[in-house]
């Protein structure tokens, strides 16, 4: 059976670069933040770190088509399981991550008295209503 190809705007990292980023992993810097945006000096560690490694390039590419070119989509979906499975920790993946991301974009904490990262929370109701404000998190099953 045919494997079925991605929508444009999904972004595969490749194996390559998976292996890469877990073995500099371990010298990335722990982020900072400078008023809720990623501070330029971790920004500049971050770029300096993974502008050497070989499959960067193409990432950063194919993110600035998806973001930049007036045809692209205007996003982007990081498919990052492979390398989140790849780093082990958490703070190793999430640092990783954050490493990728300021390639192509300045990561920011969403609200003042939010980490950078915070866990996705879902309530897990069944059945539930229909959401009545953006606050409220519902799954649907049918």
């Amino acid at each position: 059976m045919p494997t079925p190809t991605l929508p444009e705007y999904r972004v595969s990292l490749p194996k390559e670069l998976v292996a890469d980023l877990a073995r500099h992993a371990a010298i990335l810097p722990d982020w900072k933040l400078t008023d809720g945006l990623l501070s330029p000096e971790t920004a500049v560690a971050y770029r300096r770190t993974l502008r050497g490694l070989p499959h960067t390039a193409e990432f950063v590419a194919i993110c600035d088509r998806l973001l930049n070119v007036p045809a692209g989509e205007g996003f982007a979906v990081l498919e990052l399981a492979d390398l989140l499975d790849a780093l082990g920790t958490e703070n190793n993946g999430l640092c990783a991550v954050t490493a990728l991301v300021s390639l192509i974009a300045t990561p920011l904490r969403a609200f003042d008295r939010w980490p950078l990262w915070k866990p996705l929370g879902t309530w897990l109701l069944t059945p539930c209503a229909p959401p009545a404000r953006g606050t409220t998190r519902c799954t649907w099953t049918s």
